[in-house]
């Protein structure tokens, strides 16, 4: 298997916070690293697969 390094980034008009951290791991981003930069959110991910459509 090949690792695959990605980042989701999360922007909202509402405000990013850090309690979003428990409702993103509840929902499976549990091996993502959480950073923030101004009103943005910055998920990281190393995740292993077969290819990269099955992360």
């Amino acid at each position: 298997m090949k690792t695959y390094e990605f980042t989701l980034v999360l922007e909202s008009s509402g405000g990013i916070s850090d309690q979003m951290e428990d409702p993103l791991f509840e929902a499976g981003c549990d091996d993502a690293i959480l950073s923030f930069r101004n009103v943005i959110a910055y998920l990281d991910f190393d995740r292993e697969a077969e290819n990269l459509d099955k992360n």
